[in-house]
């Protein structure tokens, strides 16, 4: 979960030079805590709603995790640029097609460490920039 941890540790350092508290995130994100705690610890089970306000209210851009709609399409351009049905990739993936269907229709609310996992699978960087996915 390398990407996980980078992710994590960018919000750390930006949240700390707001001089902002894990629970001054959570108040502004409307999110809890927990959340808060649960994300600069890298844990994969963190939703990816959650995360997605959590970066948004410290500035960090991060479309493919916060934006469900561009996710989806990029999963799927991808999977049809590579030749794989749904199947083929949940099995690569150890996910079932139902959840990858769930993923390329913009379902918003994730975990955070399946989405890593299955973006990383495709070659597809978890933490391009808008400029980056339109080049």
């Amino acid at each position: 979960m390398t990407h996980l941890h980078n992710l994590s540790t960018q919000a750390i350092k930006i949240r700390q030079a707001f001089g902002f508290t894990q629970i001054d995130v959570a108040g502004m994100a409307n999110v809890s805590a927990k959340s808060v705690v649960y994300f600069e610890q890298a844990k994969a089970t963190v939703e990816t709603q959650s995360v997605s306000k959590i970066l948004s209210v410290l500035g960090i851009e991060s479309p493919l995790i916060t934006n469900p709609a561009l996710r989806g399409e990029t999963v799927r351009q991808t999977r049809k640029q590579m030749g794989m049905t749904l199947e083929d990739v949940a099995g690569m993936t150890h996910t079932s097609s139902k959840y990858l269907s769930a993923v390329e229709n913009g379902k918003e609310n994730l975990r955070i460490g399946q989405l890593i996992a299955l973006l990383n699978a495709l070659g597809i960087n978890p933490l391009a920039s808008n400029s980056e996915l339109t080049q």
